[in-house]
């Protein structure tokens, strides 16, 4: 025999398969592993998937209510001439002629048009 080689004791079957047992054993783990890190990451992109869902559930129901409401204004100005008149003061900030309108400076936003005060007249509107 040459020194520089030196031979493994033999082995007993009994140990060669529970090393074969062993080494089966650890690649299972291992593919589980891999196997439960892949499902865990596709379970959070379902979580994040159903929030948005949900999200995007509630903001449809929140415009279809909105729309519901359009609808029925714009069925108002097309009936009835006083929410006509309504719109045109709360919306635009027209009055009619010799109502009396006060502007605050210090207050006024685009947005803060108040109803004007009515002297005891009335202007006949008639539907287009």
């Amino acid at each position: 025999m040459e020194p520089d080689k030196q031979e493994n004791p033999p082995k007993s079957p009994f140990l060669s398969r529970c090393w074969e047992f062993i080494k089966v054993i650890l690649a299972a783990i291992g593919i589980a592993a891999i196997g439960m890190i892949a499902a865990a990451g596709a379970l959070s992109q379902k979580q994040l998937l159903e929030e948005k869902k949900y999200g995007l559930e509630r903001e449809n129901e929140r415009v279809r209510q909105e729309i519901k409401t359009l609808e029925r204004e714009l069925r108002a100005l097309r009936e009835n001439p006083r929410a006509v008149e309504r719109a045109a003061v709360s919306k635009l900030g027209m009055a009619r002629p010799g109502d009396t309108v006060y502007i605050f400076e210090s207050n006024w936003s685009g947005n803060d048009i108040r109803r004007p005060k009515r002297r005891n007249h009335h202007v006949n509107m008639k539907a287009p």
